[in-house]
């Protein structure tokens, strides 16, 4: 009988510009678990630990919720756990850290706990009860280039293997990540207020792009990809009111002959696919913007993760 696992997840970047709530991508940023059986509940965050005493103290932390709702799914009680998670992934920035802690704790408690009693499907299924964000959830759990949705409160997908085999190496995904947060829910209410009401020919012109987005990435069509991925109808001319320098990073994106720009998800986090020959050159001039150093810019260069969640170990 095994007593302790250690699971790895992907960041993800959802949307992909004009793929609103049903593109995602999963990246090659981790939040790592380790699960083991113990005498009590502990909880340690990247060498910090809190302390987890109570029903309600279960209650407020994200990952002991995950794991007694699944429990109760079971008809069954808990038992107590050390819980250590070592998370590379920014929060509130757009890249998928929710949805990432909770493929791993799933997947984690579904092999330590239940032999592997259900799939990644019916775990994809069961996320939902705790975030309905697709797009992030199903890259998360199977990695690579994934069309997701939500029909009859279950997860659907298509995972695009073709874009593995297609992907160009020399490319690399630039994520600008400031320093402030962008609290997805908060950022949904203004997309979806009576004022945000589209047209029908607008629709259609969206829809248009994202699937023309879609037909880009699985044949890496560079060509096309600045253009596909540019959104004009869903969100991004709204979200990005909220994005400090986003019109400026668009330019200096274009202008260093960027393949790609978009929000990662709702933001803040801005991802620039480029080849890296330019990067050093984007980089560069990004940080010449007037006032830039006011939002502490981190860089991240990565790349597809095309595995999804991950048990690394059981012991």
């Amino acid at each position: 009988m095994f007593s302790k696992i250690l699971v790895k997840a992907p960041s993800s970047c959802a949307n992909l510009g004009s793929g609103f709530d049903c593109l995602g991508l999963a990246l090659n940023l981790y939040n790592f678990i380790e699960v083991s059986y113990d005498t009590q509940n502990r909880f340690v965050y990247n060498d910090k630990e809190i302390y987890i005493n109570s029903s309600n103290d279960i209650e407020k932390n994200f990952i002991f919720r995950i794991i007694k709702k699944f429990f109760d799914f079971q008809n069954e009680s808990m038992p107590n756990f050390s819980v250590k998670i070592k998370n590379h992934i920014p929060l509130s920035r757009g890249l998928g850290s929710s949805s990432a802690a909770i493929s791993s704790t799933l997947v984690a408690i579904n092999s330590l706990c239940f032999d592997e009693k259900y799939s990644l499907d019916a775990l994809l299924d069961f996320s939902l009860n705790f975030e309905n964000h697709i797009d992030n959830l199903a890259a998360s759990f199977l990695g690579g280039f994934v069309l997701s949705g939500i029909m009859n409160k279950k997860a659907f997908y298509y995972k695009f293997l073709d874009f593995e085999k297609n992907f160009d190496k020399n490319l690399v995904f630039l994520f600008v990540v400031p320093n402030y947060k962008i609290e997805t829910e908060n950022s949904r209410q203004i997309l979806f207020s009576s004022q945000n009401v589209h047209s029908h020919i607008e629709y259609v012109k969206g829809l248009n792009k994202t699937i023309l987005n879609i037909i880009s990435f699985v044949n890496m069509n560079k060509q096309n990809l600045f253009f596909t991925m540019e959104d004009e109808i869903w969100h991004e001319n709204i979200r990005k009111e909220n994005i400090k320098f986003f019109d400026e990073m668009k330019n200096i994106a274009h202008i260093y002959k960027a393949c790609g720009f978009c929000l990662s998800g709702s933001g803040p986090s801005i991802l620039i696919l480029t080849d890296k020959k330019y990067l050093d050159d984007i980089k560069e001039n990004l940080l010449k913007i007037k006032n830039f150093s006011s939002i502490s810019p981190k860089f991240l260069e990565l790349e597809p993760n095309f595995e999804g969640v991950k048990i690394l170990w059981k012991k």
